[in-house]
């Protein structure tokens, strides 16, 4: 403090943190301390460098934080042993000058600590006044954060989920969302250290850790880096987030229940022309804008994590420019979608980019394996375009390579059969296919594996006998046997076709059964 004259002998580059201002001259006052004081000696119990051993010894095992000597006449000097003996054991020592009174020193920390109360009032009731003013303003998260940021040095998150976040600054990196949650998550305390995947240090500050929808506060500083006001702001603003997610929460509920009813009214053909053009925004003289529905199928996915699939989605959507609606169900999502705005009869009707978006963020968020289908509508037709999207979802699940959406246009007719129900298909492959399966399981002869190979170098003989590593006699006396089992011909074309089918459908589509998907 200014003003005051006191000088630092040992110990100014570290800070400590004074709670109290003591005075005492006992040889051993270390029974009436209790941590973290600043204490006043004149040295009356000092007669060599044994008493200032002891001393000093005593204070720095009761936690004392900084020692002030008070030197006893004009001109004279704080003991050399009392100097030596405080830098052996890291106790800040201050010369008090003669012509400053204990009682100074104390009435100057007192007077500091008011002050540091009124600011610290100040400093609340600011922070309290500029979010409450952006919750009950109508700008939603993106304006509690910003409002959040302008009281702090750094810039910060909400995060709301593993790849859902509200950022004052840049908009983060969806590895580092996912990084930072995960760590989030396996908290025990908070505030908690979290690192990015470049190893930067963030400080983690929990705003609904108990309940099944968790969310968090991100600030892009160490938590050891944080200053007692910036702790302090963090540690208010939990509630203004918490309130303001429970806000959008809510508002999310709501559009995914306008959301179901919408999907119903279209499933149900309960939705005419004209009244889907309205609900799109156009007038019913003008085309229907492309439309398209993405299927996201997915087992074992908590529930909290489906209901922040709207929230998710919604953001896909806004940043393909594109306007339309999530529908998350306990085992799908249904994503409607058609062009935002100005670009409205200016956009490509095939659109890749979306359904492979949705597919990364839905697996993110849901933390499970999640298979996509797509479809664009034909002629406005909403009903069929979400069965189709259906198909080819249901197909991308058979898939055994690592991509999982499937592009129904992409699709050739029989691939389409693949996505059948199981019954369905069981049924046709026991029909076609049952007596020679049959004929190999007891027999051990491969049959069914001579057809697939003839089939697949299309029917011909030479090629398919070298394929299995037998002679081409062998090879038209297995395909006598298929023949006679099946009881059908393999030279037509229409047998062919029915044979083809049962194999395909009796085994995982692979990479090879997929042209373009």
């Amino acid at each position: 403090m200014p003003g005051l004259g006191l000088r630092f002998l040992v110990g100014e580059e570290l800070e400590r943190e004074i709670r109290w201002v003591h005075s005492t001259d006992l040889l051993d006052p270390s029974a009436y301390l209790s941590g973290g004081e600043l204490i006043l000696t004149g040295g009356l119990w000092h007669d060599g460098p044994a008493s200032a051993e002891r001393f000093v010894s005593a204070l720095a095992g009761a936690g004392v934080h900084a020692l002030g000597f008070g030197v006893r006449s004009p001109g004279a000097a704080v003991p050399d042993d009392v100097e030596a003996a405080c830098r052996a054991v890291g106790l800040p020592l201050v010369e008090v000058p003669h012509e400053l009174p204990f009682i100074a020193v104390a009435r100057a920390f007192v007077d500091g600590v008011e002050q540091a109360r009124q600011a610290e009032m100040s400093r609340s009731l600011a922070t309290h006044e500029v979010l409450s003013t952006a919750a009950t303003g109508g700008g939603g998260m993106p304006a509690v954060v910003a409002a959040l940021r302008s009281r702090l040095q750094q810039e910060l998150w909400v995060l709301a989920g593993p790849t859902r976040a509200w950022s004052s600054g840049p908009g983060p990196d969806v590895g580092d969302l996912s990084a930072v949650w995960e760590q989030a998550a396996r908290a025990t305390a908070y505030p908690a250290q979290a690192k990015g995947t470049d190893g930067s240090a963030v400080t983690v500050f929990a705003v609904h850790p108990q309940e099944a929808a968790p969310a968090y506060l991100v600030y892009l500083e160490p938590v050891g880096s944080l200053s007692r006001a910036e702790r302090a702001t963090l540690e208010e603003s939990v509630r203004y987030v918490g309130a303001e997610l429970a806000r959008h929460r809510g508002l999310l509920v709501a559009a995914a229940q306008r959301a179901r009813e919408f999907l119903e009214l279209v499933e149900g053909d309960r939705l005419g022309q004209a009244e889907l053009a309205a609900r799109l925004g156009r007038l019913p003289t003008h085309p229907l804008p492309p439309l398209q529905a993405v299927v996201l199928g997915y087992d074992a996915a908590p529930l909290a994590a489906v209901d922040g699939l709207v929230d998710v989605g919604m953001q896909v959507l806004e940043g393909e420019g594109r306007q339309g609606i999530v529908v998350p169900g306990p085992e799908e999502a249904v994503v409607l979608s058609w062009p935002a705005g100005a670009v409205l009869d200016h956009v490509p009707e095939d659109d890749r980019a979306l359904p492979e978006r949705l597919h990364l963020v839905a697996a993110q968020q849901l933390g499970c394996t999640v298979w996509t289908g797509a479809a664009t509508a034909a002629d406005g037709d909403l009903k069929l375009t979400i069965t189709r999207a259906r198909r080819a979802a249901a197909y991308a699940r058979r898939l055994t390579i690592d991509l999982r959406v499937a592009h129904y246009e992409d699709l050739g007719s029989h691939h389409v059969l693949f996505a059948l129900d199981d019954s369905l298909t069981a049924a046709f492959q026991d029909l076609v296919l049952g007596p020679v399966r049959a004929y190999d399981q007891q027999r051990g002869s491969h049959l069914v594996r001579t057809l697939d190979v003839f089939l697949d170098t299309n029917g011909r003989h030479k090629p398919a006998a070298a394929a299995l590593s037998i002679h081409v006699n062998s090879l038209r006396y297995r395909l006598r046997s298929i023949e006679r089992l099946s009881g059908r011909s393999l030279a037509s074309a229409a047998d062919r076709v029915d044979l083809y089918l049962a194999l395909r459908m009796g085994s995982t589509p692979t990479a090879q059964a997929r042209p373009g998907v």
